[in-house]
C-alpha cells in the first residue's frame, strides 16, 4: 500500500506516498477536551520529493472527520532529507473532543516520492 508502518532509516516509521492522483494519507483523533494549548509534534524526512508539487499537508480539524479542515503546513519537495527533521505545529485552535489530524498528499506525489513520519505526538497542557 500506499500509507505503511515500514523499516526506514530504523524500525518502524510511517511512510506517506501516492500513486493514483492525491488525496490519500492517514488521519487520527484525539480527545482534547479541558486542554488549554495544544501542539502537534512530529519528527519526518523526505525522500525524493523531484518538485515542489509534491508534498504532504498537515491539516487539523475541530470537528472530526467532518471538518472543516485546516492546513497548518506542509512538507514539500524538490528536496531530500538525510536524516528526521523536527517539527512543530499549535494546533490550540482547534482544541475539541474530537480535534483530529491528518497527513494527506498531493495530487502529483508518484510512487516513488515519499515523506516519512516517526514520533507524531501531540502534547497538551490543562
Amino acid at each position: 500500500g500506499d500509507e505503511v508502518v515500514n523499516d526506514d532509516i530504523s524500525d518502524y516509521q510511517l511512510r506517506v506516498r501516492d500513486n493514483d492522483n492525491g488525496g490519500e494519507g492517514v488521519e487520527r483523533e484525539a480527545d482534547l477536551s479541558g486542554a488549554a494549548s495544544a501542539t502537534l509534534r512530529f519528527n519526518y524526512r523526505r525522500k525524493d520529493l523531484d518538485s515542489s508539487d509534491d508534498y504532504v499537508k498537515i491539516e487539523v480539524s475541530a470537528n472530526g472527520a467532518a471538518g472543516p479542515w485546516t492546513e497548518v503546513g506542509r512538507l514539500a519537495g524538490p528536496d531530500n532529507d538525510d536524516v528526521y527533521q523536527h517539527i512543530s505545529y499549535d494546533i490550540s485552535a482547534y482544541i475539541s473532543s474530537n480535534t483530529r489530524i491528518r497527513f494527506i498528499t498531493s495530487p502529483t506525489m508518484g510512487v516513488m516520492d515519499n515523506v516519512w513520519f516517526d514520533n507524531v505526538e501531540i502534547n497538551f497542557s490543562q
